[in-house]
């Protein structure tokens, strides 16, 4: 049936997030600051079209920034229907790890057949799919995706095989790439920490093995 005012799927949105909901438009922006109810809106319109308006559930993409934005979003829509309240405590359980947290929604998401056949993602995750499904077999199915904590590591282990001169993986390690540290391998080839000289094996070092993965993704 069509959604009225009355409709549960409705409830608790303000008059701005219904029209948001209810839209018929092909494109809608939908303006808010922090903490206006924008997930909220998001997540009552994925609903309103699965099950208002019959739309297939793996037609639809929702897409954002983060994976912890991509993780909210699916636990509401379980929440939406776990009636027992198992997955609620689930996510009020501070003692779970968070690698238990995401088995967790994966065992719920294959649930329910709808949850798992939408398309949930970050930006990155998306185009990594895509990549892997329609663009792989043109690289041998050999890449892999290098941010910048992978990459501090793979320089942290050149660091560590080499072990001599200013650039010794003593004092650096464990620094690089992380949240609030600036030490980046570029900053280290370049001497441009700790006082220390431009180490030219160093910068020949981690550019081979940066091509090395962009190459063969190894």
């Amino acid at each position: 049936m069509p959604a009225t005012i009355a409709s549960p799927l409705l409830h608790g949105l303000n008059p701005e997030q219904r029209a948001a909901v209810l839209s018929e438009e092909k494109r809608l922006l939908v303006l808010a600051g922090a903490g206006a109810g924008k997930t909220k809106t998001l997540i009552q319109r994925i609903l309103h079209l699965i099950f208002e308006k019959n739309v297939k559930p793996s037609s639809i993409l929702a897409i954002t920034f983060t994976r912890n934005a991509a993780n909210e979003m699916v636990d509401r829509l379980i929440l939406h229907v776990d009636d027992t309240g198992e997955y609620k405590a689930l996510l009020e359980n501070k003692k779970l790890t968070q690698q238990q947290r995401d088995a967790a929604r994966k065992n719920y998401k294959q649930r329910y057949a709808w949850i798992n056949a939408l398309r949930v993602s970050t930006f990155h995750g998306f185009g990594y799919s895509v990549l892997r499904s329609h663009v792989a077999k043109y690289f041998d199915n050999r890449f892999k995706i290098v941010n910048e904590y992978l990459e501090a590591d793979e320089f942290e282990a050149i660091l560590k095989r080499r072990n001599t001169g200013p650039h010794s993986p003593k004092g650096h390690q464990g620094t690089l790439g992380r949240p609030g540290v600036h030490a980046t391998p570029e900053a280290l080839c370049a001497g441009l920490l700790c006082g220390g000289q431009e180490d030219p094996g160093l910068q020949e070092a981690w550019h081979h093995r940066r091509a090395s993965v962009r190459d063969t993704g190894r």
